[in-house]
């Protein structure tokens, strides 16, 4: 079903228009690349002249993997249009009907049709930048409610090889893609990390580690994205275990 736009008024409309430009981030994984995700970010601008910056992904070991923002996919003239507020079976649908084209730098798939689509909101309750999945416009957890544009998207090789919570964060990105509410995983930076629960398609079993993690000062989450590398900051991990994402979406009538 299509989702209408809503009507702001003029104050609101205003806040809108200095908020960051991320509105929604979504993972894809499949058995046809074991190990490898697809990490997806919207927005409402419209198409890019290039694409810039890169996406680091950490695993439960602490091993770190990045992949570059390779392509973008331009839905503004999409039949089925969606808005920020879509349920995640809404977002599925149109990668996956529009965006399935897409290659990464060394020209591998990045979605395939059997790819498992997950996009993300913010936990109400638990530990801070703590991503869960998105279960439809009835949860407060999308960053606007304009009209999906663009698609960016970076495909990280050898980054899920064990089921675990990983840290995601983005680095020397365009002002296209400017963080948005520091509250919600749209926000996610250099200087915002968020944690995501994510499922093994690895081939080999994996087990996660039985040391604790060491705890370190949770860092503000006010800063942009520097074009230039930087130090990476340090993050604390979640204190108790998120809710684990499922690894396939039912579809839902609208």
């Amino acid at each position: 079903m299509m989702l209408k736009p809503r009507k702001c008024v003029a104050v609101l409309c205003m806040v809108a228009a200095v908020a960051g430009h991320i509105e929604s981030v979504c993972s894809s994984m499949s058995d046809e690349e074991p190990g490898a995700i697809a990490v997806w970010l919207s927005t409402f601008l419209g198409p890019p002249s290039g694409v810039q910056g890169d996406v680091f992904l950490k695993s439960p070991f602490g091993d770190v993997a990045s992949a570059p923002i390779s392509e973008f996919c331009d839905v503004t003239l999409a039949e089925d249009e969606i808005f920020g507020e879509a349920t995640n079976d809404q977002y599925e649908q149109q990668l996956k009907t529009y965006c399935s084209h897409l290659q990464d730098v060394t020209t591998n798939p990045v979605l395939y049709a059997a790819s498992t689509v997950s996009c993300y909101g913010a936990l109400t309750s638990g530990p801070p930048n703590t991503a869960t999945g998105r279960s439809g416009i009835e949860t407060p957890d999308f960053c606007s409610t304009r009209k999906v544009r663009v698609w960016y998207v970076a495909l990280i090789h050898n980054a899920v090889n064990a089921s675990g919570t990983y840290e995601l964060w983005t680095q020397g990105t365009s002002s296209d893609l400017d963080p948005g509410d520091a509250s919600k995983v749209c926000s996610v930076s250099q200087a915002n990390h968020w944690f995501l629960e994510l499922p093994d398609l690895s081939s080999n079993e994996s087990v996660l580690p039985t040391a604790e993690p060491t705890s370190a000062p949770t860092v503000m989450l006010t800063a942009q994205p520097s074009s230039e590398p930087t130090a990476e900051p340090t993050f604390a991990p979640p204190t108790t275990e998120p809710t684990a994402l499922p690894t396939s979406v039912p579809l839902t009538a609208e």
